[in-house]
């Protein structure tokens, strides 16, 4: 299980003209894929299902990728210090959860130089991180 997923941005400007519905069905199909490995069945939304068998390895590639680099002692030390400074508290609503996740204010894929720095970095929780890429 994983406490993050990277959606290209291609997926998203593709998937931007759609309903509303279509959109939303789209992001919780990677969205459960990424946090319990789950892929959307022969009842799930049609658009969903066409996305997912479409982008999945690509994501995942992208995912194996940014796993890697998240696994450098800069990276961890990084991350471990925007949660101390945070107090593991998610900037947006206040809420501490077990599980809190760093943001990067800059985007990581944008920003190479700033990937590691603290002052790019805020504590949010998952549902808060959800709503700052996927609205």
């Amino acid at each position: 299980m994983k406490d993050y997923m990277y959606f290209p941005r291609n997926i998203l400007e593709a998937v931007k003209p759609l309903p509303d519905e279509d959109r939303l069905a789209v992001y919780d199909a990677f969205i459960n894929y990424a946090f319990d490995g789950t892929v959307p069945d022969d009842d799930a939304n049609t658009c969903a299902k066409i996305a997912f068998s479409f982008y999945r390895q690509a994501i995942e590639k992208l995912n194996d990728q940014r796993e890697k680099r998240r696994q450098t002692p800069e990276y961890r030390h990084f991350r471990k210090a925007v949660l101390e400074r945070d107090g593991r508290r998610c900037q947006v609503c206040g809420q501490i959860k077990k599980v809190m996740h760093v943001h990067h204010i800059k985007r990581f894929a944008d920003y190479p130089d700033l990937q590691t720095d603290i002052d790019n970095g805020i504590t949010v929780c998952p549902e808060c991180h959800r709503r700052i890429h996927h609205g």
